[in-house]
Order: structure tokens, then sequence, then C-alpha cells
């Protein structure tokens, strides 16, 4: 079936060109192309997901770690540290019990609160170990740790997780760290 002119046809779509035949399917080059340029883009995809993944935990434990601080902040509300009183422990000697740094580590305070009366210093106490063992058991913050410590004039409850402790989070006085929440006590 050579032809010296050009000829199309329509049928099954040869066409031919003086006297040689004009490829009219997909070469396997184009499949391996094709190919390739899917598995980047698959690639991409597969990335851009783990990175989503990654920023899904990374709020998930900021989360976590700001309901914690909120919750050490309110704890010191009801056990009656007031605006103007926080940074005074002579005015309320839960202040002192509250920011010593030996209370938030080592061995967890076993003041028990629960049925009976406590006030003051003691109820201090039974907070520091009921955060203590929240942080520790049920606040999905892996090395999770939590420290109250007086900024300025106010007292703040920091919270950090990961390769960070709180007192480092405290001693860096707010400077860029990533594992780590403040909350300021108002």
């Amino acid at each position: 079936m050579w032809v010296i002119a050009m000829k199309e046809k329509i049928g099954n779509k040869h066409l031919f060109l003086l006297g040689k035949r004009i490829q009219s399917g997909v070469s396997l080059l184009e499949i391996l192309i094709a190919l390739l340029i899917t598995s980047v883009g698959l690639l991409g995809y597969a990335g851009l997901q783990s990175r989503a993944l990654l920023a899904t935990e990374d709020t998930y434990q900021r989360v976590q770690a700001t309901s914690i601080a909120q919750e050490i902040i309110d704890r010191m509300r009801m056990n009656g540290m007031v605006a103007g009183m926080q940074s005074n422990a002579a005015a309320n000697p839960s202040v002192a019990v509250y920011t010593a740094a030996s209370n938030w580590t080592g061995g967890i305070p076993t003041q028990n609160c629960f049925n009976s009366t406590c006030a003051g210093p003691a109820m201090a106490l039974y907070d520091i170990g009921e955060i203590r063992r929240m942080v520790a058991a049920g606040s999905n913050l892996p090395s999770g740790s939590a420290i109250v410590a007086t900024c300025g004039a106010k007292v703040c409850a920091y919270v950090a997780w990961g390769s960070t402790t709180a007192s480092d989070c405290a001693a860096a006085n707010d400077n860029n760290i990533n594992e780590c929440v403040v909350v300021q006590g108002t």
C-alpha cells in the first residue's frame, strides 16, 4: 500500500505521505512521559498531605496546652487569687505555693481536697497535683509539663510539650519557643 501522493483513508484513519505511513497511535515513550508526570504530581500531593497531618497534630497539641494553661489560671482564680494580689505572696500565701518551682517538678503533690474542705495553700497543692496528673496522663501532650511563674507583676501559666519543658518556656520569656503556650492571669 505504498503511494506516491498523500492520501487519507477516513475509515481507519491511516495517513500516507509520499510513500511512507504516518503513525496515528501512542508510542511507548509518550506513555512513559505521561506516567512520569503523573507520578511527580502524586508525590507532590503525598508531600502536601503529610505536611497537613503534621500541622493538624501541632494544632491539636497547642489547643490541649492552651486548655491546660487556662485550667491552671481558672483554678488559681477559684482559689482566691484576684487581680492586684497575684504577685503579692504576702497578701495571698497561695501565690507562693503556685509559683514554687519545686511543686511543679519532682514528685506529684498528694494533697487530697476531693472529699474534704481545703483552703489557701492546701487547695493550691491539690490543684497542682491535679494539673500535673492531667498533663502526665490525659492531655495527649508528648513529654508535657506545666509550671506557674511570675511574669512581671502578674502570674503566668506555662505549658510545654515535646523537647521543650515548661521551665525552659518560662526562662525564655516568650521568645519564639514553638512547643510552648503561655497564659497570663488577669
